[in-house]
């Protein structure tokens, strides 16, 4: 079975904890699904278990780059494929 992205077994708040960093150093925005854009840079998802609520969907992320007058919109999402096991998904959407 062919899987495309990024696979991972570390822990699943480890995976999106570093992906936000790296979309904050790239310069991107971002935001939870479905919401409204923000034109700033949303902050890091809580990084206490603790701290997540039930509705907020941080495992699915909508990301926005400004390149030389374009914007770029990529969705983002990490998936379960097997036991401990994640693949991280890009998806271009315009």
């Amino acid at each position: 079975r062919w899987n495309f992205g990024i696979r991972s077994s570390s822990p699943p708040m480890e995976v999106m904890c570093e992906l936000y960093k790296a979309i904050k150093h790239l310069g991107a925005e971002w935001r939870e699904k479905d919401h409204p854009w923000s034109f700033v840079a949303l902050p890091y998802p809580p990084m206490d278990h603790d701290d997540i609520t039930p509705a907020t969907d941080i495992f699915f992320v909508q990301t926005r780059w400004k390149l030389r007058g374009h914007s770029v919109r990529v969705d983002i999402q990490l998936y379960e494929v097997h036991a401990s096991n994640y693949l991280l998904d890009f998806r271009n959407v315009g």
